[in-house]
């Protein structure tokens, strides 16, 4: 089984936020017509949302703990990221949620994004 790791909320997207701002750095390259491949923050390939409800107890303690440690404006940096993400945003979306309901993010060594959300928030 693949272990899944909470990390702190905005460092998952800080990475994205990071690779954003040295592609604003280097030269433009020639325009590109946007693909799903490319709409996503850098190194993400795919989006999974888990309802915190339905992770194992024993994750669920880590997420409480993580969201515990977090601040509002940590948490409105996380939304605001992932809203800047058409992936992670219509992943969201077809499950019926918004960022507004994300309280926790992680992204895997694959580039898979993980975000927890919470349906009553």
């Amino acid at each position: 089984m693949r272990k899944l790791m909470i990390i702190a909320t905005c460092l998952p997207l800080a990475f994205a936020a990071g690779g954003i701002a040295r592609a604003q750095e280097d030269p433009p390259a020639p325009a590109r017509p946007q693909t799903p491949d490319n709409q996503s923050a850098p190194g993400v390939r795919s989006v999974t949302v888990l309802d915190k409800g339905n992770l194992p107890p024993e994750l669920r303690a880590q997420v409480n703990a993580l969201v515990s440690r977090t601040s509002r404006d940590e948490l409105q940096e996380l939304r605001q990221a992932i809203d800047a993400m058409p992936m992670a945003s219509s992943a969201l979306r077809a499950k019926g949620l918004s960022s507004a309901q994300v309280i926790a993010a992680a992204i895997d060594d694959d580039g898979e994004l993980t975000l927890v959300a919470e349906e009553q928030v």
